[in-house]
């Protein structure tokens, strides 16, 4: 079973928090929020979308080590995908 850990980090290289999801579609919007929220925590929902569409647009994975990275100014994630044993 895969499962996809969202690591996500401060300006100071603190992790902030981490997340683990199902899908790599889920695990990309929730390293994308976060990184928005971190940047912009009281934007108005229709910039806060427009934000987070240009952070999702961003996204870029590194060729066969599946992790990808988000990031929005001083904020930043890795999507890892895991395999979890049985």
């Amino acid at each position: 079973m895969k499962v996809f850990v969202v690591h996500v980090y401060d300006n100071a290289d603190r992790l902030h928090d981490y997340y683990v999801y199902g899908t790599a579609e889920g695990a990309m919007r929730q390293a994308a929020i976060d990184v928005v929220s971190g940047r912009f925590e009281d934007a108005d929902p229709d910039f806060f979308e427009v934000e987070l569409r240009r952070v999702l647009d961003a996204v870029r994975a590194e060729p066969g080590v599946g992790r990808s990275h988000v990031r929005c100014d001083a904020w930043r994630a890795h999507v890892d995908e895991m395999q979890v044993l049985p």
